[in-house]
């Protein structure tokens, strides 16, 4: 694992790309290979919290781009200072995982609720 620091080549880099991962970080961008998840034996509470991630992930995409549905979301952020700041998928996410009572892999920022996963 690599640390690079004030290189404005690779300052804006985030993401995979051949084989290694760009990770951005308060002191500087962190170059890595891409970890094998392949011999990773997930318990039955991590798949489930998996599934029901994968499917906020989906229904938050679908608010994205349905305009229809982005319009209401953006008036309903732009309603409440709390979520201000917070952008129309995670705000999406959120709203699934209220809709459907199912814990969420991590609590919403700014709140006290419990992962139960």
């Amino acid at each position: 694992m690599a640390t690079v620091k004030n290189s404005m080549i690779v300052e804006k880099f985030s993401g995979k790309l051949y084989g290694v991962v760009f990770k951005q970080y308060r002191g500087g961008v962190v170059i890595s290979k891409i970890p094998d998840m392949s011999n990773v034996k997930r318990s039955q509470k991590q798949r489930k919290c998996n599934r029901s991630f994968a499917e906020a992930v989906a229904y938050a995409r679908s608010v994205l781009y349905d305009p229809e549905k982005r319009k209401e979301m953006v008036k309903r952020k732009s309603a409440h200072p709390k979520f201000r700041r917070s952008s129309i998928y995670h705000m999406a996410i959120r709203e699934y995982f209220m809709k459907t009572k199912s814990p969420a892999p991590r609590p919403p920022i700014g709140t006290d609720e419990f992962c139960g996963c």
